[in-house]
């Protein structure tokens, strides 16, 4: 247990947020996951969003990376059993500042992960006692790296609004659905928008209710400082809500050769696939 201090300062340090993002397919999760600070990236191995992270594919003009040099670690998920493995693997990465970032990519296509193989452990088919138990399983998942004491983001796809469910929202089955939109502090919903064939596409993250699309903030009174919709990067983010993102970069530790790589794995081989997307960063952005 810790006591919160309400009357402390905001702007130097780096604030802790959780986020749920959803959208369809290619309207720019990744790419927006991908600024925030020293992230690990949890990734469905099926699906692979995180071909966007690849350096060949990324844009630093238009979403920068928080740190210049400083690539994304990705683990990729292919079994039920490889995020519960690799939590113990991310917690000394975390300590060490190496860490600042979770993101689950993609809250979506894991879900589908664990609901086949609670499913292919059963001897007769029972769909409603795997809805519980993947509602059970995503709750203590949510709960341990929620834990971890960094940013989370967990992306997903958007479940647009239907005749009996008229409400757009992420695509997590079940009650999870809405557990984890109330168990964050940003819910963004993203799109692309083009409102002239003649025009670029507009990647827009919809910080606000879209419509039927939910989105929103625990930010109270200050909600009004973020942009509607809101174009960028977490850069963007934190300076519209009054941090000094130059501040914030300077207090981060050093990124060294030693803390690019996972630890130790628990097991006798690593329990994740890790996919290079960058060359190591052995220096910070502060450091240059």
């Amino acid at each position: 247990m810790r006591e919160i201090d309400l009357q402390a300062p905001r702007g130097i340090e780096m604030p802790v947020f959780t986020f749920l993002t959803h959208g369809d397919t290619r309207s720019g999760k990744t790419a927006f996951s991908g600024t925030f600070p020293r992230p690990l990236v949890l990734a469905d191995v099926t699906e692979k969003g995180y071909e966007t992270l690849r350096d060949e594919n990324w844009n630093d003009e238009i979403t920068p990376r928080f740190e210049p040099g400083v690539a994304p670690i990705v683990w990729g998920i292919e079994k039920e059993s490889d995020v519960a493995e690799a939590i113990p693997q991310i917690e000394p990465l975390v300590k060490s500042g190496r860490v600042k970032t979770i993101i689950v990519s993609s809250i979506s296509f894991y879900s589908d992960l664990i609901f086949n193989s609670l499913l292919m452990r059963q001897e007769k088919t029972d769909t409603r006692r795997a809805y519980g138990d993947l509602g059970t399983h995503l709750r203590n998942l949510r709960i341990k790296i929620h834990g971890l004491g960094v940013n989370v983001v967990w992306e997903a796809l958007a479940k647009h609004p239907e005749t009996d469910d008229p409400v757009g929202r992420p695509m997590i089955p079940g009650q999870q659905a809405d557990k984890f939109a109330a168990g964050v502090d940003f819910i963004f919903f993203l799109k692309v928008d083009q409102p002239k064939p003649t025009e670029p596409p507009q990647f827009n993250i919809y910080t606000k209710r879209l419509g039927n699309y939910i989105a929103g903030n625990r930010l109270g009174s200050r909600a009004a400082l973020l942009p509607n919709p809101m174009r960028g990067s977490y850069t963007t983010l934190l300076t519209s809500l009054g941090y000094d993102v130059d501040a914030i970069r300077k207090s981060f530790p050093p990124v060294t050769q030693a803390t690019v790589k996972p630890v130790a794995p628990v097991a006798t081989k690593p329990p994740v696939k890790v996919v290079s997307v960058g060359s190591p960063a052995v220096k910070s952005a502060a450091a240059k």
